[in-house]
């Protein structure tokens, strides 16, 4: 794929609606002194992307991994942290038991990962109101902001929040589910330096964010 001033276009494919915005915001950013003269593409989609036929070289995914014909490399750690507004956390007095009894927890629909953090931190949540069911980690956390409830989310996506105090994690307790944000590569995407740079760039900002946190 050639751009208008005939470098090879970069060209980042992300898996679903769950990938990290702020992740390709960044991307954007880094691209000034990782890549200057290289344009990018981004595109989104719920489709799995064929990186074998397709005209991608890297892709976002959010999943176990070792998907069959592509090198794949975590992103974060896989920990999804239990994380609700400031208000909200305000008015339970920062007490997981009135947080519990007075909010209804956000349910990605992909699994129930409530249940492993409730067995993680020892709670029974049997007689706690219902959840709500949500497709999208974004959409959990923006109900979360909005003060609809609580939400169990991947810490790639809520450190930044709380970093910034419009987030809270309400208790030390974090789930795992066995799902993590990957970056997706064919072998032959790097053959194009451009590849391996961006793949290197993410994963020293992973480990800092890593540290960071």
């Amino acid at each position: 794929m050639q751009s208008a001033r005939g470098v090879r276009a970069l060209s980042v494919f992300r898996r679903s609606p769950r990938s990290p915005r702020s992740f390709w915001c960044r991307v954007c950013h880094a691209s000034r002194s990782v890549s200057p003269n290289c344009a990018l593409e981004f595109l989104t989609s719920i489709r799995l992307v064929d990186l074998s036929r397709e005209e991608f070289d890297i892709a976002v995914r959010y999943g176990p991994g070792g998907w069959e014909g592509v090198q794949s490399e975590p992103l974060s750690s896989g920990t999804l942290m239990p994380v609700c507004s400031t208000d909200v956390f305000a008015r339970a007095g920062g007490d997981v038991a009135n947080l519990l009894a007075d909010n209804r927890r956000i349910q990605s629909a992909a699994s129930n990962e409530w249940r492993n953090w409730a067995d993680a931190a020892g709670i029974d949540l049997a007689q706690v109101l219902p959840t709500f069911i949500m497709e999208e980690f974004t959409v959990a956390i923006a109900g979360a902001l909005a003060g609809e409830g609580l939400a169990l989310s991947p810490d790639v996506l809520v450190m930044d929040r709380i970093r910034r105090g419009e987030m809270v994690q309400f208790s030390p307790v974090t789930a795992r589910t066995g799902y993590c944000y990957h970056i997706v590569h064919t072998t032959a995407a790097l053959r194009r330096p451009v590849v391996p740079q961006v793949i290197a760039w993410r994963r020293e900002e992973a480990g800092a964010a890593s540290v960071a946190g």
